[in-house]
């Protein structure tokens, strides 16, 4: 087990510095660390790369860092049933990299892949444009390795893409911010490489052609992989956002959703649309993911799909409109990041909130000054039902206390 403290890194957690910072190289070392924090009452937070780190409330207590990203002992590809069991400690990037000559992949995508881990990915409940396509992480695992906070492995699901096991409790990790236990291993379903992949970008002037564009696509039945708008603030060119539009499969399939995509765009009044293929594509949606995590002032929205462009409306016209906005039109999730964050950010918050409230949606804070936490604000969001129940599973996974403690939704 390595005990130096990496030099690049801090390990701090909303400006507190852990007492104590391990880099266990397998899951037998994570057992007998969490095991000896158990007995001893120490905190354990844990670490991949630290790419969302920013999420969740100021902990109660922080003494050791446990980083995994020296877990990488399991790499295990089954290409003939489209599964991979990987350690945790693993990247998205090493992991596509990997399956690429089985023309297979993880289809997860985040700003940058080579500081996101799989661990991470699972622990902050990873979401991107794919999703509409390829579903959410939750779609994709199949069993998941975890550490309880008494120091046990435990394991759940099954590692075949067919599986009666019952309910699977691994997925209650998915999001928990590390604090119903430390993930060692997981496995997933994978999707075989299309033949060919596009993304076409379509700008529209006002918001009635947005409404009416997407009218006519959900009209046309087609099946994009990504229906997504990126919305940057004002000044920033005569056009109010862009449809990004993926399409993949086969080159005729393709060739189809593009062509009705170029109609739909004409009998909406949005311009014609520019068309990206492969690599290009790639690059191009890269640069929209990593818009949305400019800023240190993130804000994770979700409405009814309906409710999309007036909710986005509504926020371009805040006294501080947000620097960018992303928008998954189909599954309502929006994400939201303003550049400023002085009190004048701050002060409008009740504003946001109150807005999101009346379009009977819901939000958290992916990122924000750490000041802000200190005033007392609730990162998940107002209170709901659920919440009981989540502090009810806290409870009995980890009596004392010790995994990330008052970070997550269940840990007031």
């Amino acid at each position: 087990m390595n005990l130096d403290t990496p030099r690049s890194k801090t390990f701090e957690v909303d400006g507190i510095p852990p007492e104590r910072v391990v880099c266990p190289e397998d899951v037998d070392e994570v057992v007998s660390l969490v095991g000896h924090a158990s007995q001893n009452g120490y905190s354990v937070i844990p670490w991949g790369l630290g790419a969302n780190m920013s999420l969740g409330n100021i902990p109660k207590a922080y003494h050791t860092a446990l980083v995994c990203h020296g877990l990488r002992r399991t790499f295990d590809h089954a290409p003939g049933d489209l599964t991979l069991t990987v350690s945790a400690g693993y990247t998205l990037s090493e992991v596509n990299q990997r399956l690429a000559p089985s023309l297979q992949h993880l289809p997860l995508q985040a700003a940058d892949p080579t500081q996101v881990t799989i661990g991470g990915a699972l622990a902050s409940g990873l979401s991107g444009p794919s999703r509409l396509g390829h579903g959410t992480l939750r779609d994709r695992l199949l069993w998941c390795q975890v550490v309880t906070a008494d120091g046990q492995r435990v394991e759940s699901g099954a590692r075949v893409v067919k599986s009666v096991a019952g309910f699977d409790l691994g997925k209650l990790h998915i999001g928990a911010v590390g604090s119903l236990g430390i993930i060692t291993a997981a496995c997933f379903k994978l999707a075989p490489r299309p033949q060919v992949r596009f993304l076409a970008l379509a700008t529209f002037p006002s918001w009635n052609a947005c409404a009416r564009l997407r009218a006519i696509l959900r009209e046309a039945r087609l099946t994009p992989t990504i229906f997504t708008l990126g919305v940057q603030g004002p000044g920033h060119g005569p056009h109010l956002g862009v449809l990004y539009f993926g399409v993949e499969g086969t080159p005729a399939g393709c060739q189809y959703q593009l062509t009705q995509l170029a109609k739909a765009c004409a009998n909406a009044g949005c311009h014609e649309p520019q068309i990206f293929a492969s690599e290009r594509a790639d690059a191009v949606l890269q640069d929209h993911l990593s818009l949305r995590q400019q800023g240190n002032f993130c804000l994770r929205v979700i409405v009814l799909p309906d409710r999309v462009a007036p909710t986005i409306e509504a926020l371009m016209g805040l006294a501080v409109p947000p620097q960018y906005i992303a928008a998954e039109m189909e599954n309502g999730i929006i994400t939201v990041t303003w550049a400023d964050t002085t009190t004048t950010s701050l002060a409008m918050l009740p504003a946001v909130q109150k807005m999101i409230h009346d379009a009977k949606g819901t939000w958290r804070l992916d990122a924000c000054p750490t000041a802000w936490k200190h005033t007392g604000l609730d990162v998940w969001g107002p209170p709901r039902p659920e919440r009981a129940l989540m502090r009810k599973l806290k409870t009995l996974w980890d009596p004392q206390g010790i995994l990330a403690p008052g970070r997550s939704a269940g840990d007031e």
